[in-house]
């Protein structure tokens, strides 16, 4: 369910977007930095600083300024990203966006990330709009049609595959949530 958000936004957002997912809990703010700049192609050599995560950050805005172009971080599993992590990655955000905006992160997470996120209220951070969204449990009838998309683009099955009683079952068994 929210992979599957997360990738349909990704797939529909401007082309003046450049996106980076990351479907797995990032172990740093240096890693998370060196992933982006190798996934916009931000230029490194050898043998220099610029492998420095601060030196990483200005290269990848000023490739974005030159292209015309805004990145857009999208973070799945972000319950799990440690709390020293995620204020880094929202500091970052007050950082890069003083003359525009840069750099927009999409947090996808479980219950435990708003937590979090409450968690870093202590700390002061530039005003930022922020939108939050919750996906509810799949009623049953959705479930069956969720699990029988899955099939067909999995599968390349055409019919129905789960019938009622076992979409029943799914249902009360995932409490309309798959993970």
């Amino acid at each position: 369910g929210k992979t599957m958000v997360c990738r349909m936004v990704e797939k529909e957002l401007p082309v003046e977007l450049t996106s980076v997912f990351l479907p797995r809990t990032v172990d740093s703010f240096d890693d998370m930095v060196a992933i982006v700049a190798q996934e916009v192609n931000v230029q490194t050599e050898s043998g220099d600083q610029s492998n420095e995560t601060g030196a990483l950050i200005e290269k990848i805005v000023k490739q974005l300024k030159e292209q015309g172009q805004r990145l857009v971080i999208i973070f799945d599993e972000a319950e799990k990203i440690f709390l020293a992590t995620l204020e880094r990655i929202r500091k970052l955000i007050d950082q890069v966006n003083v003359d525009a905006i840069y750099f927009q992160i999409l947090l996808s997470g479980r219950n435990q990330l708003k937590e979090n996120l409450s968690q870093l209220s202590i700390v002061s951070f530039a005003e930022a709009e922020e939108r939050r969204f919750e996906l509810e449990p799949l009623e049953e009838q959705t479930v069956g049609l969720y699990v029988n998309y899955c099939i067909k683009v999995a599968a390349g099955e055409s019919n129905e595959f789960f019938y009622a009683d076992i979409v029943e079952k799914i249902a009360a068994g995932s409490g309309g949530n798959f993970r």
